[in-house]
């Protein structure tokens, strides 16, 4: 752990460098135990979206990407079609989209979400910070003041207000504006 640090700090003046991990379905609970196991003094902080969100951003990224070799279902495909209207038209397209969800994707997405917002929930008590997306995205700047001083770093107003400045969603989308839903994007409405 120490020579992580050492060389995740090197050459630069920060004190803090931080990790971001996503783990993939099934693998929660190993990646947070293997974090406690490799990383035991370091502080932990549990992003948690709304699964509502996590679906349907989950859903739209899967649109938007290459499905090298993969065979869409006809629910995927209406959707696809739905947002897509120049998407060439197959058997199913032309079915009525009647639920943006199957009963098995709602299943899936609610059984990973959980399962991440649990394995957060069993690390020892006392280690590690929840913050919720929907508080960033109300206020970040009260938002970024807490993880500062979860992390025992600089609070000024000065270096927060330059990260929420760096962090809009139009500095991140090269000028849109919140709400100005582009589906092909990375960062696709912001709200």
């Amino acid at each position: 752990y120490t020579t992580l640090v050492r060389h995740a700090l090197a050459g630069t003046s920060k004190q803090v460098f931080i990790d971001k991990i996503t783990p993939f379905a099934g693998t929660s609970s190993s990646v947070a135990a293997s974090i406690a196991r490799v990383f035991p003094t370091a502080p932990v902080i549990h992003l948690v979206r709304d699964g509502r969100d996590v679906a349907l951003s989950g859903v739209f990224h899967w649109l938007h990407r290459s499905l090298a070799g993969a065979v869409p279902s006809p629910a995927q495909e209406r959707r696809r079609a739905f947002f897509h209207p120049s998407s060439e038209p197959t058997a199913s397209t032309g079915l009525r989209l009647n639920r943006f969800f199957t009963d098995e994707e709602l299943s899936q997405w609610t059984l990973h979400w959980r399962e991440t917002v649990r394995a957060a929930a069993e690390r020892e008590p006392g280690r590690g910070m929840t913050m919720r997306y929907e508080d960033l995205a109300t206020d970040m700047t009260a938002a970024l003041r807490r993880l500062c001083e979860y992390l025992r770093v600089s609070t000024a107003s000065a270096a927060i207000d330059r990260a929420v400045a760096a962090s809009t969603f139009d500095v991140m989308t090269g000028g849109r504006a919140r709400g100005d839903d582009r589906p092909g994007a990375h960062i696709r409405k912001g709200v």
